[in-house]
């Protein structure tokens, strides 16, 4: 990540702004933090310090322009325009085309809820893949395998940056119309692949009878929908992308 560039991006774009002044005190830590991992070398404190300022850069940069810091320094995007999620790697790797055509409009103001489960299969894992490509955690991930394949009970890899180091995360995919107890434990088994932490995330609404079966595990997250709507409104581009114009103007206010 060319942590100078986003720096470079963000800058030219908030210098005549009432948001400039935050920016220079982020900009500040982060090129003091950079030099010195340059001079004396990369520890955990350091990184973590660094984790802490491009979290602070990303909440900046959503609220000024509406994309975030990681995207201006992995050069995914310009400081015009936030991330489609055509851009991201794992979408173009599923050979997905992200489509709103047959997602009808909200029918009520500033709803909460996004229709997954009128995305196809193939949509919705692209829409979680998006997601999880774009959080500001992630150094870098990828599809586990393809169609066919013993993928171990996982869909895609994550390695994000995580308090104590680096940390492998493992994701598996379900748009189900109905999900049960039964069907949790089933996925909870196959996922076999070595990881520190597994999301399965859920195209519907978790019952509590799931939630309690998560909570028993120490390294396991549900994301049900609304966990995943409610991330999604970080991300009013890839929102658009999936479920139209329609959903975006009114689900991401």
């Amino acid at each position: 990540m060319d942590f100078e560039r986003g720096l470079d991006a963000l800058g030219a774009q908030l210098e005549r702004t009432n948001r400039y002044l935050e920016f220079t005190t982020l900009e500040a830590r982060l090129r003091e933090n950079l030099r010195d991992e340059r001079t004396f070398g990369a520890n955990e404190t350091s990184r973590s310090e660094r984790a802490r300022i491009v979290t602070g850069l990303n909440a900046l940069a959503l609220k000024a322009l509406d994309l975030t810091f990681n995207d201006l320094a992995l050069g995914r995007a310009t400081a015009s325009g936030q991330t489609s999620a055509s851009d991201f790697s794992l979408v173009r790797q599923l050979k997905i085309t992200p489509s709103a055509v047959n997602i009808n409009p909200p029918v009520r103001p500033h709803p909460q809820d996004l229709p997954f489960n009128e995305l196809s299969w193939e949509q919705f894992e692209a829409v979680c893949a998006a997601l999880i490509e774009a959080q500001p955690a992630n150094i870098s991930c990828y599809l586990y395998g393809v169609p066919g394949d013993d993928q171990q009970g996982i869909d895609i890899i994550a390695k994000q940056r995580g308090a104590k180091g680096d940390e492998t995360w493992a994701y598996q995919c379900k748009r189900y119309q109905g999900y049960t107890p039964g069907n949790l434990r089933d996925a909870i088994a196959k996922m076999t692949y070595k990881a520190d932490y597994y999301v399965l995330m859920l195209s519907i609404p978790a019952k509590a009878a799931l939630r309690q079966i998560v909570e028993e595990k120490n390294n396991f997250f549900l994301w049900d929908a609304k966990d995943i709507a409610r991330k999604l409104k970080n991300y009013p581009a890839i929102v658009k992308d999936f479920f139209g114009t329609a959903w975006h103007d009114i689900f991401c206010q």
